[in-house]
């Protein structure tokens, strides 16, 4: 006996997902942007910290290469995440990775106008169905 053919392909629609960016992507993405802006400007100044300590001697110029190689180490990492975050593919682990990075935010308050808002977006069940709707749309459906 012939196997039934499939008369169409299932789409996100069929399933009754929805192909939209979730209502605050531009706001992830401006806050991805100012991060990045930041942390740009955090390795630069410990570029400048470890140029500055060839300038000078002693005591200054030990403190200068150390804050200029722990800025430079520690944001370095941090400036390539916001940079490639909202590029990361429409699936379940790009949705936790967003969450962590907005998380990383909120140790701030500097970054809580923009945060907070994002986080009550980001827990929604439609954004969680955006990001992978075959393992988030039974669960929330």
């Amino acid at each position: 006996m012939a196997r039934p053919r499939c008369s169409r392909i299932s789409t996100y629609s069929d399933r009754g997902l929805s192909m939209q960016k979730p209502e605050k992507w531009s706001w992830f993405v401006f806050y991805c942007g100012t991060l990045a802006l930041t942390y740009g400007l955090c390795v630069l100044g410990g570029i400048f910290c470890m140029f500055m300590a060839t300038q000078t001697s002693g005591s200054e110029a030990t403190e200068l290469l150390f804050t200029g190689i722990a800025l430079t180490v520690v944001c370095l990492p941090f400036l390539v995440v916001s940079i490639g975050a909202p590029f990361t593919p429409q699936k379940s682990w790009a949705y936790i990775f967003h969450i962590l990075l907005i998380a990383m935010g909120m140790t701030s308050c500097c970054w809580w106008p923009i945060c907070i808002p994002l986080l009550i977006e980001w827990v929604k069940p439609e954004t969680k169905r955006w990001y992978d709707g075959e393992q988030y749309g039974e669960v929330f459906s």
